[in-house]
């Protein structure tokens, strides 16, 4: 695939777009799953947007009307939640609101791979923002995954970006959508224009909750630019990109702070400064009955 760099004068709308979100503060109805409520809802805040966490089916549609885009995470794929994620995105069609899809772990769970066909059947999905092995299983190819995280041989294959490019623009014009790939290349595709991030951190895959985070922060940059989920979704994984680099940076550049021995020296003189309690534990000490 020919790549080119973008000129600053093609990068401008990409920063427009984050700069939009921060002046209109859009609010994202997230049904996420129970391990990253937090995360997700603490990402959306940092980027000044706003987060609510409504996932019953009897109050989606009522949250749907104010809200200003739909988050659907497939790693909260209960019974509930999954009649929760067809009323709302319904919702959200009919209202003209984006609906992204993060489709966690849709490789090795059946539920979640109908889920996620109904999803797609039925209702017009914006975007779907996912692992490799998350997207090959959409695309139906065959995948090791066993979890929800991508696996190795998908992340190894030395012709891992070229698959992954295929398959973002073959999937996208085949559903009428948006794909993310995340990886060490991020790749972004509508079925005619692909987008390619350089600027993924290893360290992002030892994080819990980072994909679901970045998910939410692409509903969020897709509610400030519905008229453009492409360079939204760009956008959004390249603000992600940029972040998890510069917080390396400082991680690696950083001097440590003092080392455990000078603590507990600093600990042990600091003690000698103050009496002894009434009571201390030590070998001649012994718990009697």
């Amino acid at each position: 695939m020919e790549q080119t760099f973008l000129s600053a004068a093609e990068r401008a709308p990409f920063a427009q777009i984050f700069a939009r979100v921060q002046r209109t503060h859009p609010l994202v109805d997230c049904i996420t799953n129970i391990v990253t409520v937090n995360d997700v809802a603490n990402g959306l805040l940092a980027i000044d947007a706003r987060p609510v966490m409504a996932s019953a089916p009897e109050e989606i549609t009522f949250f749907m009307e104010r809200a200003d885009a739909l988050l659907l995470n497939l790693g909260a794929t209960g019974a509930e939640q999954r009649t929760a994620m067809l009323a709302g995105a319904e919702a959200a069609n009919a209202l003209a609101k984006p609906v992204v899809v993060d489709p966690v772990g849709v490789g090795t769970s059946p539920l979640r791979r109908d889920t996620l066909a109904e999803l797609l059947a039925t209702r017009q999905i914006s975007c779907i923002r996912g692992n490799i092995s998350e997207i090959k299983a959409l695309a139906g190819l065959s995948t090791d995954a066993g979890g929800v995280d991508a696996s190795e041989a998908d992340l190894a294959d030395p012709a891992a970006f070229a698959l992954a490019a295929r398959m973002a623009r073959e999937l996208a014009a085949a559903h009428n959508t948006v794909i993310a790939i995340s990886g060490p290349r991020d790749i972004i595709s509508d079925g005619h224009t692909t987008y390619v991030v350089n600027g993924g951190n290893a360290m992002m895959t030892r994080v819990t909750g980072s994909g679901c985070t970045l998910t939410g922060i692409v509903a969020a940059f897709a509610a400030a630019a519905p008229e453009d989920i492409l360079r939204a979704a760009t956008a959004a994984i390249g603000l992600m990109c940029l972040a998890a680099t510069r917080r390396w940076k400082k991680l690696v550049t950083t001097p440590p702070p003092a080392s455990t021995r000078r603590c507990l020296t600093r600990f042990r003189r600091s003690r000698r400064k103050i009496s002894p309690p009434p009571f201390a534990w030590n070998n001649s000490t012994r718990r009697t009955r």
